[in-house]
């Protein structure tokens, strides 16, 4: 049973959540291909929840050795979409790096000399600072329609010291 159709986030997702809770066997046609385990264990699972026998070529870690297979099931499930937020938030965080160079005219010429991890860094600080502009802008209409608490005034002087030490435009309206 195999979901060509899923995406490369949803197999890398599913396929690490399956290796953290079983292990396939040695040579096993998924031991390079978790993700495929992981359609073929839900199958077993979801035909009996209820049942200890771990399908073929696949057992449980020590962790799950007392668990039902429909319990190491869902324990998977939860797993994966924990690294699929994860796998997004990261994969957002390099649209906004990238993005970002390419607005200060930052990228090689060759793409092959791109620092995912560095594009990582430089959009989360991007995003970051958005979220504080925001800040910023929420706390300035506050100001000028009601007036700040104390904790509002020292929020809004913080947020502004990060986005004036970053360099990064402070908004005013």
């Amino acid at each position: 049973m195999s979901n060509t159709n899923a995406s490369a986030v949803i197999k890398l997702a599913y396929g690490m959540a399956a290796s953290q809770n079983i292990a396939f066997d040695v040579d096993s046609k998924y031991e390079n291909n978790p993700y495929a385990g992981y359609l073929d264990f839900k199958s077993a699972a979801q035909a009996n929840r209820d049942s200890d026998d771990m399908p073929e070529l696949m057992s449980a870690w020590e962790a799950n050795a007392h668990n039902t297979i429909g319990e190491i099931l869902d324990q998977m499930e939860t797993d994966a979409v924990v690294l699929m937020a994860a796998f997004n938030n990261f994969s957002e965080c390099i649209k906004a790096g990238l993005v970002q160079a390419a607005t200060d005219d930052n990228l090689p010429l060759d793409m092959n000399d791109v620092d995912i991890s560095q594009l990582a860094d430089r959009g989360s600080e991007a995003i970051e600072n958005e979220q504080y502009a925001e800040d910023v802008k929420r706390l300035k209409a506050i100001q000028r329609e009601s007036g700040l608490t104390q904790e509002q005034e020292d929020q809004l002087k913080q947020t502004m010291e990060i986005l004036f030490d970053r360099e990064t435009t402070i908004p005013f309206s």
